[in-house]
């Protein structure tokens, strides 16, 4: 446990991120003693590319029917991976054009739905998903907007969600945002 805390505190230093009298050192402990490795009983199995839009994920794929994937940008190869192993993708990312075989939505996932966002729980109920349907897996990269999402949705709807696969970014503002980041942790 020591080295993963030694471990965030260089991540953060690297990034000028001070950690100063002014920041409540007893929340950022109970923080950092709340992230940890979890084992699970599943084997990890590679999907995707081989760098970017590649992630290690629980062996269950075939209890997987569905994937939503907010933020494709350009790369599709854990999309197309998922594809290839019999899981419906749905992609959405209002950044680009996409013309392919997957169910596309040009939006933004976001806390409120427009002509240029949608909610998750609108972007679920615009495919007619069963209401007890939880064989989905999110894999999200959104780019810094994955922080307001996840403190804003309710705990019921992540929960039909049996793989959940997000890139978080701006750890940089940690000491700023850490009460919404360790809101979105313990869910």
């Amino acid at each position: 446990m020591g080295h993963l805390r030694s471990s965030i505190r260089k991540f953060l230093l690297d990034r000028r991120t001070l950690l100063t009298d002014v920041t409540d050192k007893k929340k950022i402990a109970q923080f950092l003693n709340s992230v940890r490795p979890v084992k699970t009983n599943h084997d990890l199995v590679r999907i995707g590319g081989e760098t970017d839009g590649g992630y290690l994920v629980p062996n269950i794929l075939d209890e997987i029917k569905y994937l939503f994937s907010p933020g494709v940008s350009n790369q599709t190869s854990f999309d197309e991976d998922c594809y290839k192993k019999k899981i419906t993708p749905f992609l959405l990312d209002f950044t680009i054009y996409y013309n392919n075989q997957f169910n596309f939505i040009k939006k933004n996932l976001n806390t409120f739905s427009d002509d240029n966002n949608i909610t998750l729980r609108d972007w679920l109920n615009s495919v007619n998903l069963a209401e007890n349907e939880n064989n989905l897996m999110l894999q999200m990269d959104i780019e810094g907007n994955e922080w307001d999402i996840l403190d804003n949705i309710e705990l019921s709807l992540l929960k039909k969600f049996k793989i959940i696969v997000i890139e978080f970014h701006f750890f940089k503002q940690f000491i700023k945002n850490l009460q919404k980041i360790s809101n979105v942790f313990k869910k």
